[in-house]
């Protein structure tokens, strides 16, 4: 794993994980090269802001502050543009230890699952 700054393209990478504020994750994606799997962790955007790229969200069903915080048993709401960006975001919410619960993209109207749904 390789963590990449501001403006990197994901060059040599199959993801990319954006973790940059909401108003920005658009700027963000289009600077990505193509082919790879992109995401984010806004709960309040779509997958339309990581267009043209095939996309994931991944949403710790948490609060994540500057200090930062343990994810451990932590739920997440995930969604994915293709069903391997879904297996894809539901595999990194495992990897940190919590639940997911999740769709594919285009089967509810709401941007991410909402994180009433991904409780049960």
């Amino acid at each position: 794993m390789t963590l990449d700054g501001r403006g990197a393209d994901g060059a040599g990478a199959e993801l990319v994980l954006l973790c940059v504020p909401d108003d920005e994750i658009a700027r963000a994606a289009g600077v990505v090269a193509p082919g790879r799997l992109v995401g984010h962790c806004s709960g309040a955007t779509g997958l339309a802001a990581l267009a043209p790229h095939e996309a994931l969200g991944l949403h710790p069903l948490m609060t994540v502050t500057a200090a930062g915080a343990p994810f451990a048993g932590a739920g997440a709401a995930v969604a994915g543009s293709t069903p391997r960006a879904l297996a894809t975001a539901h595999a990194l919410a495992g990897a940190l230890a919590g639940t997911s619960r999740g769709v594919l993209a285009g089967t509810l109207p709401a941007p991410m699952p909402s994180p009433a749904g991904a409780a049960r």
